[in-house]
């Protein structure tokens, strides 16, 4: 009878739990308050670092506070996000086309004679500097000159591949591999029926013989993969171990010389068919490379058909957007220091212009500026009609459609975000502001659950 009243009583109390006090959703909004109360703590904290006490009681909280709940939000243009996934998407594909061809130069050219393996090398070289010259016109967001035709060099390199003819080698080499199988089961047949003419211990006997079996069945699981038949469930062995093993329990066996040669043509046979089956592996990374140069020259096709046209288009949209990001977080960096944005009447270009420039680990100056302005047709324009709320950068793109962009930085109170979390105001009391303060708040969960925390202890 438990096992069916306990499962139910367990489902009921979940059940419970998910719906009255102390359930899931309680829990969630308890910890949320803990959250934003210890955001309080740490405004609190940074209050005291800048003025060396705790607000007075009965001081608004909201204005003592406010600068410490103060955060940046930037907005740009709606399409930035759409130019920057196009240069994504078009660095991705350029990626997996160097990939496919460098693993292809990886696995094919220790294959190669001397002469094929200078063909196969140079040819790759020449489609591996075509795709860093779309990648460096990713960047610079205009086309570079490309004297390089992709498809005649892919076709080149796929040529001297299949000039190999690896379908027609694996073919042969599987083959080879089934009548060498063929020749190593017969061998094993007739050493088998060799060892029951000898006379020694039964149970040692017994054993070769088990191994000589299992080793043909090895070699007729591996036709009947070859041929792609149907594998009964047949244990396969290591026939090299199985051999090893079979040669010390009759090392103490007299053996004559047909049966010693045997046992040594059936090794032989083996080897040669390991030595196949690396050819045959061989010819597959052959088959492999032109399956992998054709993907890389589609790649490269469709990025020279449809995706230049596009990148070309997003990368220099995407360039001047970066440059007025760059020069928002400039801006920035003046408001933390100052307190507030630049006028509009400052000289911007002066304060812009230090923070484009580059000091390297050995101590040379890399100027950035004049090649980040590049991608504008003028020096943006600047607003900030009030220099404590926020700013506003506009340019003009350097393309024909002379595109608009912007970048607007927006100062907002996180205050009432962390309010959202009570369900009252927090109650704050301090009897010595320069040492201590006790501030409580109450959750939203079912039970308004009260939550409080203190300074930590400071000495007069």
């Amino acid at each position: 009878m438990y096992r069916r009243i306990l499962p139910l009583s367990v489902v009921m109390l979940m059940f419970l739990s998910c719906q009255g006090g102390g359930g899931y959703r309680d829990m969630a909004m308890i910890t949320d308050a803990e959250r934003n109360l210890k955001g309080i703590r740490n405004a609190l904290e940074e209050y005291w670092v800048d003025h060396v006490t705790y607000p007075e009681e009965g001081t608004d909280l909201e204005v003592a506070l406010r600068p410490y709940f103060l955060k940046v939000r930037f907005k740009e243009n709606k399409d930035a996000p759409l130019h920057s996934a196009n240069i994504d998407n078009a660095s991705n594909q350029l990626e997996k086309a160097t990939n496919l061809i460098a693993n292809v130069r990886r696995q094919v050219e220790p294959l190669l004679d001397s002469s094929s393996q200078e063909v196969l090398v140079s040819h790759i070289e020449n489609i591996e500097n075509l795709i860093s010259q779309y990648g460096f016109s990713l960047e610079a967001g205009e086309l570079s000159s490309v004297d390089i035709k992709a498809d005649e060099e892919f076709d080149i390199i796929i040529g001297l591949l299949k000039s190999i003819n690896p379908d027609s080698l694996v073919s042969k080499i599987e083959d080879d591999l089934i009548d060498r199988g063929k020749e190593t089961i017969h061998s094993l047949l007739i050493f088998g029926g060799m060892l029951l003419e000898l006379e020694f211990d039964t149970l040692r006997k017994s054993d070769v013989i088990d191994k000589v079996d299992a080793i043909s069945e090895t070699f007729k699981v591996y036709e009947a993969t070859l041929t792609h038949q149907t594998v009964a469930q047949t244990q396969v062995v290591l026939p090299e171990r199985e051999i090893g093993d079979i040669e010390a329990i009759l090392s103490e066996t007299e053996l004559d010389e047909k049966q010693i040669q045997i046992l040594e043509d059936v090794k032989q046979n083996i080897n040669q068919y390991r030595s196949l089956e690396i050819q045959k592996e061989d010819a597959a990374i052959l088959q492999k490379g032109i399956q992998s140069l054709k993907r890389a020259k589609a790649i490269i096709a469709i990025y020279e058909k449809t995706m230049i046209k596009v990148v070309q288009i997003s990368a220099i949209i995407l360039q001047a957007n970066i440059t007025l990001r760059q020069m928002a977080n400039s801006i920035e960096d003046y408001r933390r220091e100052y307190g507030y944005y630049p006028s509009q009447d400052i000289d911007l270009d002066s304060l812009l212009h230090p923070y484009f420039i580059e000091v390297t680990m050995g101590g040379d100056t890399i100027d950035r500026y004049e090649e980040a302005l590049s991608s504008l047709i003028e020096f943006p324009s600047y607003y900030a009609p009030d220099p404590v709320a926020g700013f506003e950068l506009r340019a003009e793109v350097s393309n024909v459609s002379k595109t608009q962009v912007f970048c607007r930085a927006e100062i907002i109170s996180d205050w009432d975000n962390v309010l959202s979390s009570f369900s009252e105001e927090p109650v704050y009391r301090t009897m010595e502001p320069e040492l201590t303060y006790f501030i409580s708040v109450r959750a939203k969960d079912s039970r308004n659950t009260l939550i409080s925390e203190r300074s930590p202890i400071r000495e007069k």
